[in-house]
């Protein structure tokens, strides 16, 4: 920080930068908006902590549209298995609920099975466009999608004019149900970068999002004990509250909250690992099921089911459980789904009981017993074992068909019981949102208030840390710092889920330091100019650099000192002037000036003025006082009689001891005196000096030529040298009494004295 800022104008500045950062942190979260979230965010998010994934979400995999036919299939099973609820996220052909009217119904319709079109058509000029389909092959591409555009106007035909039996049934699987909730027109919508980070569960309207319709359905069915802690949709609804909306549920533990947006929506985890079943498990079950049903009648006419009683028959349990199916689908209720599930139970025991059972073995031994016992041709014979055969391959084909149907049917069962199933081409944000309202864990967005609050303690700290350095430093920190609490408030939030977005802070930050920089630059600025203004003539360089950098003393500075005063004169001017030659004598004057003050300046004296043809310099002022011991080499003055080299008195005599001894033949005279005076500067006179040293130093520089001398010093600085000096004549001065003093000065031996 520069050495010109006080503790009044650091304060100032750091508070205009204060405000900067303030303005900045509003910019960014109110006016613009933003920063939305992006690639970053998912870079961090990808980082947190895996989040324990529910067991009863299920993802069931499945195109952009469905049909009736497999979705009833779906259902089919979920009610067999006991699954909580369907959340539906694709179109289904033919199905839309029943309180629509028929022109919403038949352009719900048209959008389905044209987005269907038109993916596919998008998905082959793709093709083409990549290369992945050669030119030639384009014609046979072509066609096929004539093709299915020509099955979408058989299907269209079927399910906007007639409404097909497939949809008929699917209508009566979903009441019968009874959780099945469809996302329709309330799909998330993604972010700008068509990235979705984000679910709105409940909008102002009162609309829900079919996730969080189903929890709330299932979780208020549920006992008392069910859910002892956490978040609970069965209670909860939206609110806003100062901060935000929030949504909010209760349990026995008492209210628990999921922090919401600005939008409302919940920022979701980035998770993975959901349990997943492909559409196809569903096929695979209802074709399994079918075909075992069609063994089961092909085999009724080999007399399998004749060992047993014919109400225990499967084929006649199968049956059964259909007519209750059919039952369940016309009065949906409790008991009407009880009962058929019960029936499907008993069916499945019943061909466990046939199949492992002993009916096989009677019935084959029977036939042996014919063959043996009765007397038969060789004809009647083949009959009889041909008959036998049929029967064992017959028992071999159920065998395989059950095992296969057992199979599917556990692994169905394990994976759809209590399952909240979201089905759906891309069915993970959804798998999220439920991961969000079943465990409560879910990205927290920062409050716009905190927000502004921790950019503006982030801003705080950087500025504060920045300002201790030198400016070159402060302005490098900026970026540096920015990025420091860009990975503070990145790493926070990977480990707590409380999101602020890094750059808010960040940039408030590097806007809080920039200003505080500039701000101190024009203080930096303005008080070196002052500075070169005020002792730019009266120091060298670096003692200028040095009181630039030390920022004292300041100009309006009034300080006394005691100083060794030099006046320097050449005699030879004034006899250049009198010859009637004004320009060559101006010319003269200015060289000795310069000269002059070049010299002393390099000795490490502060020029005092200029008196025609006389320059005033001295040692020991306040300017040198603060700069030496900082400068290579030099030694800080002591007014001490005993510090020798370091008095100003005996520096300044030895200065002009080794000039004359350099330069034996220069005409310059000194005179020198040595105590107490008042330094200050102003803009008329510059950088001066009051007091007796000034004046005598001044007298006796002017009466070296009436005692042919080269340098006179006062008393005073007699005392202090260690060298023969010559005791001339005294001075007198006015006492505050009125009276006078004397004062006696002495030439100072330099080298051989002039005779001029």
């Amino acid at each position: 920080m520069s050495a010109f800022i006080t503790p009044k104008k650091y304060l100032l500045i750091l508070f205009i930068a204060l405000v900067s950062a303030a303005l900045t942190a509003f910019l960014l979260e109110y006016v613009l908006r933003g920063p939305r979230l992006g690639f970053y965010y998912d870079f961090l998010a990808g980082r947190r902590p895996a989040a324990v994934l529910p067991r009863e979400i299920l993802l069931i995999d499945t195109e952009d549209i469905a049909e009736s036919g497999t979705v009833v299939s779906v259902l089919d099973a979920l009610i067999e298995f006991d699954a909580d609820s369907l959340v539906l996220e694709v179109p289904v052909l033919g199905f839309s609920p029943v309180e629509e009217g028929d022109e919403d119904q038949m352009r719900r319709r048209l959008d389905e099975e044209f987005v269907l079109l038109g993916r596919n058509i998008r998905n082959l000029f793709e093709a083409i466009r990549t290369g992945s389909v050669a030119p030639r092959d384009a014609d046979r591409y072509v066609g096929e999608l004539v093709d299915l555009a020509e099955r979408g106007k058989e299907r269209l035909g079927a399910a906007l004019i007639d409404r097909d039996t497939s949809s008929v049934q699917l209508e009566k699987e979903a009441g019968a149900f009874g959780a099945l909730f469809r996302t329709g027109d309330l799909r998330p919508r993604p972010d700008r970068d068509g990235v979705l980070r984000r679910v709105v569960p409940v909008f102002p309207d009162g609309a829900e999002h079919a996730v969080y319709a189903a929890l709330k359905k299932k979780w208020s069915g549920a006992s008392s004990g069910a859910v002892s802690s956490g978040f609970s949709p069965a209670n909860s609804g939206l609110e806003y509250t100062e901060y935000g909306p929030v949504l909010a549920g209760g349990n026995r533990s008492g209210e628990e909250v999921i922090p919401l947006d600005r939008d409302g929506a919940v920022l979701i985890e980035q998770s993975t690992g959901y349990r997943r079943l492909p559409l196809s498990a569903f096929i695979r079950y209802r074709d399994a099921d079918r075909s075992l049903r069609g063994l089961l009648g092909e085999a009724e006419g080999l007399g399998i089911y004749s060992a047993g009683a014919p109400e225990n028959s499967p084929l006649y349990l199968y049956d059964y459980s259909e007519a209750l199916r059919e039952d369940m689908l016309a009065s949906p209720s409790a008991e009407t789904r009880g009962a058929w599930k019960a029936s499907r139970a008993g069916y499945v025991k019943s061909l466990e009981e046939l199949l492992s059972g002993p009916s096989e073995a009677v019935l084959v031994g029977g036939y042996e017993e014919l063959i043996v016992t009765e007397n038969l041709d060789d004809r009647g014979i083949s009959r009889l074992m041909g008959l036998r055969d049929e029967l064992t391959e017959a028992f071999q084909k159920l065998r395989n068909a059950c095992n296969t149907f057992t199979t599917l049917r556990l692994d169905m069962e394990a994976d759809l019981e209590s399952s909240l199933c979201i089905m759906g081409s891309n069915p993970e944000p959804s798998a999220r949102l439920a991961l969000a309202l079943i465990s409560g864990r879910s990205v927290v967005p920062g409050r716009r208030i905190h927000v502004l609050f921790w950019s503006l303690c982030a801003a705080f700290l950087a500025i504060t840390g920045a300002s201790r350095f030198c400016q070159a430093v402060c302005l490098a920190a900026a970026p540096v710092l920015g990025a420091l609490l860009a990975f503070v408030f990145s790493w926070y939030f990977v480990f707590s889920g409380y999101w602020i977005d890094p750059l808010v802070p960040s940039a408030s930050a590097c806007a809080g330091i920039l200003v505080f920089w500039t701000g101190s630059l024009i203080v930096a600025v303005r008080g070196a100019s002052s500075f070169r203004r005020a002792y730019g003539n009266a120091a060298g360089k670096p003692w200028l650099k040095q009181l630039i950098r030390k920022g004292r003393p300041l100009p309006p500075e009034r300080i006394r000192a005691r100083t060794a005063v030099m006046a320097v004169k050449d005699p030879a001017l004034l006899a250049a002037e009198d010859q009637g030659d004004p320009a060559g004598a101006a010319l003269a004057l200015e060289k000795f000036r310069e000269e002059a003050s070049t010299v002393l300046k390099k000795a490490g004296a502060v020029i005092l003025g200029y008196e025609r043809d006389m320059v005033v310099a001295c040692f020991g002022s306040p300017l040198e006082r603060v700069c030496l011991g900082r400068l290579k080499g030099e030694t800080p003055y002591s007014d001490d009689p005993g510090a020798g080299g370091g008095h100003p008195a005996v520096k300044a005599a030895g200065f002009v001891t080794e000039l004359f001894r350099l330069r034996p033949g220069l005409s310059w005279r000194f005179g020198m005196d040595y105590g107490e005076c008042l330094f200050h500067w102003s803009a008329m006179s510059g950088y001066t000096a009051c007091g007796s040293p000034a004046v005598r130093s001044r007298v006796l520089a002017g009466l070296t030529g009436r005692y042919h001398s080269r340098v006179l010093v006062t008393e005073p600085v007699r005392e202090l040298l260690s060298l023969p000096v010559r005791k001339l004549h005294s001075l007198a001065s006015v006492r505050e009494d009125g009276g006078t003093v004397k004062t006696y000065f002495y030439e100072l031996p330099v080298a051989a004295r002039s005779e001029a």
